[in-house]
């Protein structure tokens, strides 16, 4: 074609030859020959294309003559002497074979190589082998090389490294290289790189069979990963080996992952060298995209994994549906500033385990878990400290397995401290299991959300310390949740909460309006224990539920809540309403049950201070059965201090309601003593909408002392002692007997 080549003169035998001669170098490329002057030796049309590479074009050119082998390259090839090669380009290189064995089978194979970079300048260099097998057995094999890869092996084959003493040391060379489908069976005693910073120390993409390293020492001081096993976004480039590695990477200062593990097919990784990654500026272990339908399980066993970033994430685990990833043997110490420090997103199973692990940030979230299974060991932290931010720890859609921050022992503290969030420190939506130990809450959620009262309205947009949406199983215990002078919106708000424990646990000073308690529920059910519980000073009420299906909750269910030992107190001038209320209504049972526990201040409801409202309410609407049990309780300054009430909101047949008021340490000891009330001292109600004969209401008040001898108007100051009211006519029976009712200021002791 003069128009590509000009006006040159070519002979097409010549030309044919040349061309026909290296088309097996392009095995995916055909190429047509077409000429146009006959010269008799040369076809005017041909065309080249060797698939196979070289392989295909000496078997076109031997045709049917005779061959040592029925395949070219390919036979059995034992190398059984000892190797001991040195130089700027000293290597073994086994290239471009089809099929066949070939084995390295003396006891040393040394080679020391002193030259060369990139893929080219390998040790050990294993490529394009088709269905080959290249062996090193007997062990020895020690490579060593300066900036020069030390073992590669891609493109198909399988690499064999077995026996004993096989090591690899390398100053800022790549020590091991897997790529292309290759298939590796190889141990290795140990590999160390002094100073990787151009390249990744271990890389392996697309490799089947098994590794393993049993130990030595990665320090990364560059760009890349460490340890890198396959590749974020394509999909395959993980494969499907079972790796095992025990080397110690040291990546401080780096500004490249510790470690990476991407796009697993299946297999297994583990990788139990210790992990030191201090100013990681890159972030410092990450694990994505084991998404493809195929199992796999990645694990980081060392004994120190410690992890020290500033704007990026300490350890991301994203995006693995098929993915199993845990962190076993404690020692996972991550430490952030504006940076995620642990996070696991986007499907599959992770698990912390073990002791010792921690999380400290000075502005980024410390822990989210979301859309990602806890698997069955659970995920525990010792500590998760963090000093600002928005969000704390974050659980969102985490399955069944259980979240723990144990703390130690039981010090104060030793759980961390969480303070200065503006949002929900702790959040938990769609999670089950979580047992918080020894932490500190302190200046959280001081931003203020649009919610509204627990009692006919929504809560779900409150912020609070630890904020609930269906949550199964939570455990607080010793736990000292401070709204710092009600700056923080809400203390605990929940909905749709099944079985909470709360333990030797303070929450204080949250709320400044309506509707912002210290504790709030709308939806709570199951078993509910509160111990040693000391709950004082908020904006609304201190413990406030509500199962009627306000906020979009289910109405009713069944409800086993025990108080004992407990405190609910308000101590500022003319604020806060409430004690413990609770309202519920349609199908289900309501036991709350109350002993050993003080509610009030000593002061009187009004400006002086004391609840502005009920100290212990149980309200029971339509379709429900309720029992309230108070015994050996104190009730010192409020304006009622029991409220039992039949309501007529909710579906369903009339309310049933039991109350019992007494003693119950010793039958005719004494029970429970009330003092400093504004209103009625117990107060026991039928709403008059429920109509005449719809509804029970059984009480019995017995043993207990209302009033103070001595002190006027400390028995109740506007109301009874007792008041029974049968507004709505419902059946009521009451036993009242050998009560003290003193100091009645203005009405009857007992009112019915």
């Amino acid at each position: 074609d003069e128009q590509i080549f000009g006006h040159h003169r070519f002979k097409p035998a010549r030309l044919f030859s040349s061309i026909r001669s290296k088309a097996y170098l392009f095995s995916g490329v055909e190429i047509r020959w077409k000429s146009a002057i006959p010269d008799g030796d040369t076809p005017q049309e041909a065309t080249f294309h060797f698939p196979g590479g070289l392989a295909d074009y000496l078997r076109e050119t031997m045709g049917t003559a005779s061959t040592y082998a029925e395949n070219p390259f390919a036979g059995t090839v034992d190398f059984q002497g000892n190797l001991n090669l040195s130089g700027a380009n000293a290597a073994i290189s086994v290239a471009a074979n089809t099929a066949g064995t070939y084995t390295f089978s003396g006891a040393s194979k040394v080679v020391n190589r002193t030259g060369a970079t990139g893929a080219a300048g390998a040790a050990v260099a294993v490529g394009d082998n088709g269905t080959s097998t290249i062996n090193f057995t007997n062990g020895g094999l020690a490579i060593t090389t300066t900036v020069g890869r030390a073992f590669r092996a891609a493109g198909g084959g399988t690499v064999n490294v077995s026996g004993l003493g096989n090591t690899i040391q390398t100053t800022s060379g790549m020590a091991i290289g897997g790529y292309f489908n290759a298939a590796l069976n190889a141990t290795f005693a140990s590999v160390n790189v002094s100073a990787i910073s151009g390249d990744r120390a271990i890389d392996l993409q697309t490799v089947s069979g098994s590794l393993t390293v049993q130990g030595g020492t990665i320090t990364n001081t560059g760009n890349f990963q460490a340890i890198r096993i396959g590749s974020a976004g394509s999909n395959t480039s993980g494969g499907n080996a079972t790796i095992n590695i025990a080397t110690n990477v040291n990546s401080s200062g780096a500004t490249g992952l510790a470690a990476e593990v991407a796009e697993l097919t299946g297999g297994s990784v583990t990788l139990s060298g210790n992990f030191t990654d201090n100013n990681a500026t890159g972030g410092g272990l990450l694990v994505s995209g084991i998404n493809n339908g195929t199992a796999a399980t990645v694990t980081f066993s060392g004994t120190t994994k410690q992890v020290n970033t500033v704007t990026n994430a300490g350890v991301v685990v994203t995006g693995n549906t098929n993915g199993t990833v845990n962190f076993t043997n404690g020692a996972l110490d991550i430490d952030t500033t504006s940076g995620t420090g642990f996070s696991a997103t986007g499907g599959g199973t992770v698990t912390v385990q073990d002791a010792g692990n921690t999380v400290n940030s000075t502005g980024g979230t410390s822990i989210t878990i979301s859309g990602t299974t806890i698997g069955a060991a659970g995920v525990t932290f010792q500590s998760v400290t963090q000093n600002g931010g928005t969000n704390a720890i974050v659980l969102n859609n985490t399955g069944a397995g259980g979240f723990t921050v144990t703390g130690t022992g039981t010090t104060d503290g030793s759980g961390g401290t969480i303070q200065n969030v503006t949002g929900n420190a702790i959040q938990l939506a769609n999670a089950s299991n979580v047992d918080l130990r020894n932490m500190n809450l302190t200046n959280v959620a001081t931003t203020q959300g649009a919610g509204s009262t627990v009692f006919g309205g929504n809560i779900a947009n409150y912020n609070a310390g630890v904020k609930l949406n269906n949550v199964a199983n939570l455990t607080l215990n010793n736990l000292d949740i401070n709204g710092n002078n009600n700056a923080g919106q809400v203390g605990i708000s929940g909905q749709s909460v099944s079985g909470l424990t709360i333990t030797d646990t303070t929450v204080e000073a949250f709320g400044n309006a309506a509707g912002e308690d210290n504790i709030q529920f709308q939806g709570l059910t199951g078993t509910v224990t509160i111990t040693n519980l000391i709950n004082r000073d908020t904006g609304s009420d201190l413990f406030a539920i509500d199962n009627t299906g306000d906020g979009g909750t289910a109405a009713g269910g069944n409800l086993t809540m025990t108080v004992t030992g407990s405190t609910f107190q308000e101590t500022l001038v003319g604020v806060g309403a409430g004690g413990l209320r609770v309202n519920t209504s349609n199908a289900g049972t309501t036991n709350v049950s109350v002993n050993t526990s003080i509610f009030g201040n000593g002061t009187a409801s009004g400006a002086a201070g004391g609840l502005q409202g009920t100290g212990l309410e149980l309200d029971v609407g339509r379709g429900h059965v309720g029992t309230l049990t108070v015994e050996d309780s104190t009730f010192n300054g409020m304006n009622v201090a029991i409220s039992g009430t039949l309501d007529s909101d909710g579906v369903g047949a009339g309310p049933q309601l039991t109350v019992n008021i007494r003693d119950g340490a010793d039958a005719g000891g004494a029970g429970n003593t009330i003092t400093g009330i504004r209103s009625n001292a117990i107060n026991l109600f039928t709403n008059g909408t429920l109509g005449p004969g719809v509804g029970t209401l059984r009480a019995t008040i017995t043993d207990n002392t209302i009033g103070t001898l001595g002190t006027a108007g400390s028995g109740s100051q506007l109301g009874s002692g007792i008041r029974v009211g049968n507004e709505g006519g419902s059946t009521m029976t009451v036993n009242i007997n050998n009560n003290t009712i003193q100091e009645i200021a203005s009405f009857e002791g007992v009112s019915a």
